[in-house]
């Protein structure tokens, strides 16, 4: 095993123990540590035989994290998921049964609570705006604030 490729792999390893990562990602900071394209390629394609680099999988843990911590909307997630290095096809596979409207209520319920010392309408406005800037169409922000304050009239 040339010495390059054991210290690319060392590198790679210790970056993989923090957490998960894309190839591309991967590849990036590999040659951020200053090792070839071809030493990068040996050591991507040493850990994918491995197991140990599945863009597939990674996507399907930034989904969830997208859909359960960040209260992305689905553009939102995707945009995330590509930040993080995961191809298109991956991310339209991950988020294939992405519940936009069940992330939409729970973002609205919060922001609600959050914002319940303001007037009704500057509180409908700033959490309209906020869905929108989390990536979630307009149809589903209108109708997930529409549904909340249904039920809250209950």
């Amino acid at each position: 095993m040339p010495e390059e490729f054991r210290r690319a792999l060392g590198h790679a390893v210790r970056l993989l123990r923090y957490r998960e990562r894309s190839r591309k990602e991967l590849a990036f900071r590999l040659g951020k540590k200053g090792h070839g394209p071809e030493v990068v390629q040996e050591v991507l394609e040493f850990l994918d035989e491995q197991g140990l680099l599945d863009d597939a999988r990674w996507a399907r843990t930034l989904r969830g994290r997208a859909e359960d911590v960040r209260l992305l909307g689905e553009a939102g997630a995707r945009r995330y998921l590509e930040a993080m290095g995961i191809g298109s096809g991956d991310a339209r596979e991950a988020l294939e049964a992405y519940d936009e409207q069940g992330v939409a209520r729970r973002l609205v319920q919060r922001e609600r609570r959050r914002m319940a010392h303001l007037p009704e309408g500057v509180r409908k406005r700033r959490i309209l705006g906020s869905l929108r800037r989390r990536g979630f169409s307009s149809r589903s922000a209108r109708r997930a604030l529409r549904e909340d304050i249904e039920e809250e009239d209950e």
